[in-house]
């Protein structure tokens, strides 16, 4: 039997193409290229923008504004007076009533979300 031989490799690549270079500026034949700032130059489109910066004003520092006023103060003394309003009256009654546990618990409660409520308005929540 005779050998067989190999078919030789197909070679794959793409065709040529014709690509627009849009930084270059076109030059004719025999024309010398004008030193003209080109329609896509990044820098000179910056300078641009930075020289329109410069005429709004924009670099020009106004003064600080006055602090915002917050309210937090006034929200946290009128809740810890809510809260207080409800347990403390609670607690003198159980003591009043000789009632430990009413009482107790009472100025427990109070206490925790005293503590609680100073701690959240405080610490946890930004100003507001």
């Amino acid at each position: 039997m005779p050998e067989e031989t190999d078919p030789p490799p197909k070679s794959y690549a793409l065709k040529p193409k014709e690509f627009e270079h849009v930084n270059a500026p076109r030059v004719e034949a025999g024309e010398t290229p004008s030193p003209a700032p080109l329609a896509n130059d990044v820098f000179a489109i910056q300078r641009d923008l930075r020289a329109r910066e410069i005429a709004a004003g924009m670099d020009t520092l106004k003064p600080a504004d006055r602090p915002r006023s917050t309210k937090r103060r006034r929200d946290f003394w009128l809740l810890l007076l809510a809260v207080n309003g409800i347990f403390v009256p609670l607690a003198l009654w159980g003591f009043r009533t000789q009632n430990a546990v009413l009482a107790v618990y009472a100025l427990s409660g109070a206490v925790f979300l005293s503590v609680g409520l100073t701690w959240v308005m405080w610490v946890v929540v930004n100003r507001y």
